[in-house]
């Protein structure tokens, strides 16, 4: 089976580029995405054949970069495979949604990087490799949760439910497993303080969980659940305004 990475981040430049437009009220995108195409030739021996390229996409309007046909329309044109393009297009649409919100708001011009890369076996490797019909039935377990979602699988969630998620304090959290520690005489140092959200990638001093107990920034978490309804890093499936069920 074909295998699909992406990260996505915003790139600080202190680059003083105006956009084309002369009102600086607008503000725009310059996406850079750097897309690797990984061939496995031998997976005993861990050999494969990487195929690198950049793709710049520049002097997007802030309205144009905020659908999802403009995005699509960028992997479509580099050869990312659709069944890939799902959970990429809600990574980029919540990075740029955070960017224009918070981290860069007062930019006129903002850059983000894209690093995607498809990993792809050996077809002589993998019909060698075939282990019959257990393989069929993951493939079969995959194709009908993606069918699930419908169409790019970008439906939100539920306001309901995002309301609802758990608010926590990562002090109080490492006060309570200190006390723990203290009580049952052991050692070993608190993770709390280590968290970080896995969409900013910034430490965590107050945040949310998921139902699946992944944390995150309540203003992360929120924009991503505004475009897609599954955790960012598990692909937990929270309840959609027409399936409020959990």
């Amino acid at each position: 089976m074909d295998e699909y990475f992406c990260s996505v981040y915003p790139v600080d430049t202190v680059s003083s580029e105006k956009p084309r437009d002369d009102d600086d009220q607008k503000q725009y995108f310059n996406v850079e995405i750097k897309c690797t195409h990984s061939l496995v030739l031998n997976a005993r021996k861990f050999e494969t054949h990487d195929k690198l390229k950049f793709h710049n996409f520049e002097n997007i309007s802030k309205e144009d970069m905020m659908q999802e046909k403009t995005i699509l329309g960028f992997l479509s044109s580099i050869g990312v495979p659709n069944d890939a393009h799902n959970i990429m297009v809600a990574k980029i649409l919540a990075c740029a949604s955070h960017m224009l919100s918070f981290t860069h708001k007062n930019q006129s011009v903002l850059s983000m990087h894209v690093d995607i890369t498809i990993t792809k076996a050996n077809e002589e490797l993998s019909s060698d490799d075939d282990t019959g019909d257990d393989d069929d039935d993951v493939m079969d377990e995959y194709s009908l949760e993606d069918d699930d979602e419908g169409g790019l699988g970008l439906e939100p969630a539920s306001k309901s439910c995002i309301e609802e998620l758990e608010t926590f304090r990562v002090k109080e959290e490492q006060e309570e497993e200190e006390e723990e520690q203290e009580e049952e005489g052991g050692g070993g140092g608190s993770t709390a303080c280590e968290r970080k959200c896995a969409i900013c990638y910034e430490d965590i001093d107050e945040g949310v969980k998921m139902p699946c107990l992944h944390n995150f920034h309540r203003n992360c978490i929120v924009d991503w659940l505004n475009v897609a309804s599954s955790c960012p890093l598990c692909r937990f499936k929270m309840p959609t305004t027409n399936n409020q069920k959990w």
